[in-house]
């Protein structure tokens, strides 16, 4: 998140089906769900479910974006989307693993969904400080999955991140309404909170990000480069 003349520049959404605006919407769409079957559409999710953008990594020459879907818990079954932003490498396993080195279940390979892959990762115990490991080659690269972080509004919830700052974290949902091309976002200083780490197993509201009412946010994409827009 970089804020400057009260400008926030966002690059951190990957997922090209549900913000390509107006006449492209409903072809983009189909084609990106009918290639790999993993549906970014915003209808109603379960509460602490939907998809959480991780962020990009670049392993064996490429660069790629992450996602979950759904929350991850022992015993339960959670999908992690890899797509192939620019380079040539192919992701081969995954696992989740906690700071000690212990691996929390078996390292997976890939469903391939032509440069998109999907990575069904089932925990054994309990996550927590855990990560999401992704082998690309004879690379590795660790990433945290926002553990219990759900979007709240039926859109797509990203991890954003501040250079100057790097153990920061904020949070913000973008939300297609229907054909029209109409964007809707939220900034969250915390996430709605699910699962273990919510109270209870129920969700915890978020906290909201305060930002001055003449912010205007410019937002781009990985996946469309060059294409970018700004909200205010």
């Amino acid at each position: 998140l970089v804020v400057s003349h009260r400008v926030i520049d966002m690059a951190t959404f990957e997922h090209d089906a549900d913000i390509t605006l107006q006449d492209d919407a409903k072809k983009q769409k189909a084609e990106h769900e009918s290639g790999h079957g993993h549906s970014h559409a915003h209808g109603s999710a379960k509460p602490g479910e939907g998809i959480v953008a991780l962020g990009t990594v670049t392993l064996g020459g490429a660069t790629f974006t992450i996602d979950r879907e759904g929350q991850v818990e022992p015993g339960k079954e959670t999908t992690f989307g890899v797509e192939l932003i620019s380079g040539t490498g192919v992701p081969s396993k995954a696992w989740l693993v906690n700071p000690d080195g212990e691996e929390l279940g078996d390292r997976v390979g890939s469903e391939d969904h032509n440069q998109h892959w999907h990575f069904t990762v089932l925990p054994l115990i309990p996550v927590k400080k855990s990560k999401f490991v992704l082998r690309v080659g004879e690379e590795e690269a660790l990433l945290d999955f926002a553990w219990g972080a759900a979007p709240c509004n039926d859109g797509i919830l990203s991890v954003v991140k501040a250079a100057h700052a790097p153990q920061w974290r904020g949070f913000l949902e973008l939300k297609l309404h229907g054909d029209a091309g109409d964007l809707e976002l939220w900034l969250y200083a915390v996430p709605a909170l699910f699962g273990t780490r919510g109270c209870a197993g129920v969700g915890e509201k978020p906290i909201p990000f305060d930002v001055p009412k003449e912010t205007v946010l410019r937002l781009s994409f990985p996946s469309h480069p060059g294409k970018a827009l700004e909200m205010s």
